[in-house]
């Protein structure tokens, strides 16, 4: 009995620990808390996190390192390794595990073939707690991506009209980009894009900064840009023409992408139209029409 009190305290307080950790390590991405106590709490629970993540990082493989490091580049997480992603895998699954593990334990006293089927069911619920848990993190920068490239897709347009205004008051591309940056809203596009001259005043060539942007976002529509200057400045086109005609390409293409989303809105609209909108309106039509029948009837 004492043991199962003490293995659900700490369960409950590896999962209250969890979420916390999760809220600690986001606010600490986010600038905007400036509560002293906060702060603090940031502070201490980042570098909690640097010392967790610093002392499983050897635990990973390389392959797991390369994509865990792309995966939080693509989705814009700064200041993270592949070590804090495993260190917050491994704080999720025990979590969820720690939750299961007292009933287990309970469970496991228990006698005869009901108290054997009980186990395996709650030490069944305990793997697929741990598999949930470990998924959690990747499903959140998944998430963070799809919303990232988004944010990019979205303002790629009118960052490309600024910086065809750029490029006619005779401004190099370079230029072109600083003045077309400080007139966007700040976001995902216009922090790569900073990075972008940041790595061409380091002394990257300009295509290598662009293919090194092309690479971080993974984006369909940056990855044509970059090929389109590419062929333009081999050729000796005119810039302002190619960034004309293919921000003319993207109003176009995000116009047909509106479009089939509204095509596609009656065909989703039937499932709930069958379930829940058709039963309750042949019912309200029908019901008069039963009691009605039910009285003539002998």
């Amino acid at each position: 009995m004492w043991i199962s009190i003490a293995l659900g305290s700490g369960a409950l307080a590896v999962v209250a620990a969890v979420p916390l950790l999760f809220v600690v390590c986001r606010d600490g991405l986010n600038p905007s808390a400036r509560a002293r106590h906060r702060r603090a709490l940031c502070a201490h629970g980042r570098a909690l996190f640097d010392r967790a993540a610093k002392a499983v990082d050897p635990l990973t493989t390389w392959g797991y390192r390369h994509r865990g490091a792309l995966a939080l580049q693509r989705s814009g997480v700064e200041g993270w390794t592949s070590g804090h992603l495993f260190a917050m895998q491994l704080a999720f699954s025990g979590g969820a595990v720690a939750l299961v593990l007292p009933w287990v334990s309970v469970t496991k006293a228990g006698d005869g073939a009901a108290g054997g089927i009980e186990f395996m069911l709650w030490a069944g619920g305990s793997v697929a707690f741990a598999v949930i848990g470990w998924l959690i993190p990747g499903t959140w920068l998944r998430h963070r991506r799809r919303a990232r490239l988004f944010e990019i897709s979205r303002g790629m347009p009118s960052f490309l009209d600024l910086l065809c205004l750029g490029l006619d008051c005779g401004a190099n591309l370079q230029g072109s980009v600083q003045l077309a940056l400080e007139h966007m809203p700040a976001g995902a596009l216009r922090s790569e894009w900073n990075r972008m001259l940041l790595d061409m005043r380091s002394g990257v060539a300009r295509a290598e900064a662009l293919r090194q942007l092309s690479d971080r976002v993974d984006l369909p529509a940056i990855r044509q840009l970059v090929t389109t200057l590419a062929q333009g400045e081999r050729v000796g086109l005119s810039l302002t023409r190619i960034l004309g005609d293919f921000a003319r390409h993207e109003r176009a293409r995000r116009m047909m992408a509106a479009e089939k989303q509204a095509m596609r809105a009656p065909v989703k609209m039937l499932v709930p139209l069958s379930l829940c909108i058709f039963p309750c309106t042949f019912l309200i039509l029908g019901f008069p029409v039963l009691v009605i029948v039910t009285d003539l009837s002998p």
